[in-house]
């Protein structure tokens, strides 16, 4: 049984650093590379005809940690093992205990795989289904916690990230908000 909210019923506030840029894309957004295609950080923006808003997504390069490989749709934070390293914060990870609980959020666009970690994850908006139906196929994982009309944080669930409440005692800054309550499928 999974617990979790579904593509259409939640948005993600880009905490990350940089603007949308107009530059060239890349014919499969689900691709991943062994190489840097793209400078890390370069965020391009999409209008999605389904959920009806903007959505980004974000050049990153991903960091296994110690959980399992992140899939479709896994829930991702900046990897603070590397965060503070010059040049390192776009490095991105979904072990639940090696993420920045209280900072930025990207969801896989795809199943990753060690060898190459660069990759496109969306980072704020609505959730991008026309530009990659597989964001469709199931619910984003929480911990239960949602409710209608509430801000999210990420918190370290049975060793990967998930969706969390945030509450008016949290000093964070919230990274996604929830339009309904979390369900079970």
């Amino acid at each position: 049984m999974t617990v979790g909210i579904a593509h259409s019923a939640f948005w993600l506030v880009d905490l990350w650093p940089g603007i949308v840029t107009i530059g060239e894309n890349p014919a499969d957004w689900t691709a991943l590379s062994a190489t840097e295609d793209f400078p890390l950080g370069t965020k391009r923006a999409f209008y999605d005809v389904t959920n009806k808003g903007w959505a980004t997504l974000m050049y990153v390069y991903y960091v296994k940690g110690t959980a399992s490989l992140a899939t479709v749709r896994s829930i991702c934070g900046q990897d603070t093992s590397e965060m503070a390293t010059a040049a390192q914060w776009a490095r991105v990870c979904n072990d639940g205990g090696e993420v920045n609980e209280n900072g930025p959020v990207a969801i896989a666009l795809a199943t990753m795989v060690e060898a190459t970690p660069y990759c496109w994850m969306w980072v704020g908006g609505v959730c991008p289904v026309n530009l990659v139906a597989t964001l469709d196929d199931g619910l984003y994982d929480t911990d239960g916690s949602l409710t209608a009309g509430c801000w999210c944080t990420l918190k370290d669930s049975a060793s990967v990230a998930k969706f969390h409440i945030g509450t008016a005692t949290d000093f964070v800054e919230f990274c996604a908000f929830s339009m309904t309550a979390d369900t079970t499928s």
